[in-house]
């Protein structure tokens, strides 16, 4: 289903990451034209969420002042779970769901060329939260002081420069990521742009979002 003959891809995990940034499309497509076995798919759905919910815990321990730099072994049991079970579940609802909508805008896709799009996106975003690690680390934080002195200083007075520097560094890895999920969506589904694809989903959070800031205020309102 891919429009035009993909490259032969580099080996080795790590390899096809690196080599994912020169071309995030390019990337989703070739594996795409491989078919990879479900192992090879739940093993990368494991290793996401194992590595994703790690690296999320560094990041909100870096954010919230107090908090203790290792985590328990409760949590730590919690992600082993989470990451083992949970997350591969997940991902294989909503990758249905995305197919069901994709398919109801013209996508030509299927369930499995979807989740193996999905799957993949998100572990060629994996260096990203890396990134942020990295950047929300003390070290990181003076850079982003240096970088973003002038919106701390004009934040409103309260507001810890910490929480301005880590959403000066979210919002655009976020945006970036949400970039790599859409191409994995476009290629799944021969969409003609992973931009296109990266508006309707913006547009479509925008208008969750504020039909459930709006069911929020009528049951909040009183009778």
């Amino acid at each position: 289903m891919s429009e035009t003959p993909s490259p032969v891809a580099p080996q080795g995990l790590i390899a096809r990451i690196r080599d994912a940034y020169w071309d995030f499309s390019g990337s989703i497509r070739r594996l795409l034209d491989e078919r990879p076995r479900e192992a090879i798919l739940l093993s990368f759905a494991v290793t996401w969420g194992l590595l994703a919910f790690w690296l999320g815990g560094l990041i909100s321990r870096q954010l919230a002042p107090g908090a203790p730099s290792t985590p328990d072994k409760q949590v730590l049991i919690e992600t082993l779970i989470t990451g083992l079970l949970v997350v591969p579940l997940g991902l294989y609802l909503l990758s249905a769901l995305i197919n069901g909508i994709a398919r109801l805008c013209g996508g030509r896709g299927d369930w499995y060329r979807t989740r193996t799009a999905v799957i993949w996106a998100l572990m060629i975003g994996l260096p990203i939260t890396f990134v942020e690690v990295l950047l929300l680390e003390p070290g990181g934080q003076r850079l982003g002081l240096a970088l973003f002195g002038p919106l701390t200083q004009a934040a409103p007075s309260g507001l810890p420069p910490q929480r301005l520097i880590a959403d000066a560094v979210m919002l655009p890895t976020g945006l970036l990521r949400l970039y790599i999920f859409s191409a994995g969506i476009a290629s799944a589904h021969v969409f003609s742009s992973p931009r296109k694809v990266m508006l309707w989903i913006l547009a479509g959070m925008i208008g969750l979002g504020l039909v459930i800031f709006a069911a929020s205020q009528l049951i909040g309102a009183p009778a």
